[in-house]
């Protein structure tokens, strides 16, 4: 629940609970050796914070091509149809994707707007998406 905009101690609250689990999830990535590990727990602590119902983490080889996918709140079918995407069906959906770069992309209606650019999905696995670039050193490694 979030608190009321007028509402300054319940504002400060929720940071506070906010900032002590993003502090005991950077305690818990830490631990783990195992990059699996790591992004499933990222993917747990994202959706928690934020009331997300799925949410994935795709990673780039040096070519740019999909090295792996990682989701959560996906049922097995919904993810190896994103697994999938670009050698599939999805591959120019895939390609559409990946070329949002440089900012957040988000979508309420991730149906309708894929309707309105020519894509032929009645329904889409997720609703609604939120989506930014995973940087490191400037280079592109994936999406989250």
């Amino acid at each position: 629940m979030r608190p009321e905009a007028g509402d300054a101690g319940g504002l400060v609250e929720a940071l506070r609970d906010r900032l002590s689990r993003l502090s005991e999830a950077s305690l818990r990535l830490n631990e783990s050796p195992d990059p699996k590990t790591v992004l499933r727990e990222v993917l747990e602590t994202a959706s928690a914070l934020t009331g997300a119902r799925c949410a994935g983490i795709t990673i780039f080889d040096v070519s740019g091509a999909l090295e792996n996918i990682v989701t959560r709140g996906l049922g097995p079918r919904d993810h190896q149809w994103f697994a999938g995407m670009p050698q599939g069906q999805g591959k120019d959906l895939f390609r559409y994707l990946r070329g949002v770069d440089g900012q957040p992309f988000r979508q309420a209606n991730m149906s309708a707007h894929l309707r309105s650019l020519g894509f032929p999905y009645e329904t889409f696995a997720v609703e609604t998406l939120l989506m930014t670039p995973i940087r490191h050193q400037g280079h592109r490694l994936g999406t989250f």
